[in-house]
């Protein structure tokens, strides 16, 4: 059994922290386009996009929606945002498995070798 490196697990988690890091930058600058609704004419209703915070950077409602009611429009508007969350919060969660998927990011992570 290999003994347990304490150094090295703390670089190691330094590591995983710089590239945390370098992601939430990336993404801070990053753009996700939602939609919901598709009217007769197939033009998107509602689309929104959020950048990498969340934040709601864009809005565009068509024509239709504001024919639809209040109701429909709050509906309308809450799909988009929700649609656009969703994929960031996809595209945030296969950039988090890369860092942790990389070889020796975690303890006993490492390729087993045999012994000799």
């Amino acid at each position: 059994m290999k003994d347990i490196n304490i150094e090295e697990i703390l670089n190691k988690a330094k590591d995983m922290q710089g590239q945390f890091q370098k992601m939430q930058e990336t993404f801070t600058h990053k753009e996700i386009q939602g939609i919901a609704g598709i009217d007769d004419a197939d033009q998107v209703v509602a689309k929104v996009t959020v950048d990498g915070m969340r934040k709601i950077k864009t809005l565009h409602i068509g024509d239709g929606a504001l024919r639809q009611g209040k109701a429909v429009l709050a509906d309308l508007i809450k799909g988009a945002v929700n649609n656009a969350t969703d994929k960031l919060n996809e595209e945030m969660q296969r950039e988090v498995k890369k860092i942790y998927a990389a070889p020796g990011m975690l303890p006993g992570s490492e390729p087993k070798q045999d012994d000799e």
